[in-house]
């Protein structure tokens, strides 16, 4: 049975600071990097294609066992904006990109108090195009985001001078003034009794 894709998602982790969870989580090995930007800088650079709709949001961390939220009935992107608060070191930020039936009908306006029982039926389906199974392509320009691209606080020093180098030659191809610094979470660490 094939799966049915009605979402395209980019998850970014928001935060003033760097985490040391998210850097244990995605640079295993010490390889990673990670790109500083802003929610603004994103919203204004990236190119939607057309006929495609864009919702940014911060994922919301809740119970799910205490939380029964009726919305799930009526809008079938609101799982794409929660999580299961075990999840809340993440502090995800999402871009969710879909795109809508032209012959759906919006069931947004139906009361709360009342769970019409034709759109319960169709309540995960009742508007969202299949989107191609290869994903959707969004035109970037990476000068517009990246503030700033950060090494892992594992990676060595050798690595990350090669990184530097291959970013000299990528700004001077691209007119570009890309820089990186290595993360220096755990340097200095003075613990006093």
């Amino acid at each position: 049975m094939k799966k049915e894709k009605r979402t395209a998602i980019s998850c970014w982790h928001i935060n003033d600071t760097e985490s040391a969870a998210m850097w244990e989580l995605y640079s295993k090995a010490g390889f990673g990097i990670a790109v500083n930007t802003t929610t603004e800088r994103l919203a204004n650079s990236l190119v939607i294609p057309e006929g495609y709709n864009m919702i940014m949001s911060q994922v919301n961390y809740i119970d799910f066992d205490k939380e029964n939220d009726t919305d799930y009935i009526y809008n079938e992107l609101l799982p794409f904006k929660n999580k299961r608060k075990e999840f809340i070191y993440e502090n995800e930020f999402r871009i969710i990109l879909y795109k809508e039936r032209k012959e759906s009908t919006s069931v947004s306006s139906c009361p709360n108090e009342t769970i019409l029982a034709d759109k319960v039926s169709q309540r995960f389906h009742f508007g969202l195009e299949n989107l191609p199974s290869e994903g959707v392509k969004v035109k970037v320009d990476p000068s517009k985001i990246i503030l700033e691209i950060l090494a892992s606080p594992h990676m060595k020093n050798y690595e990350v001078k090669e990184i530097r180098r291959l970013l000299d030659i990528i700004n001077h191809n691209n007119n570009t003034n890309f820089t990186i610094r290595h993360s220096d979470i755990y340097d200095n660490l003075n613990y006093s009794k």
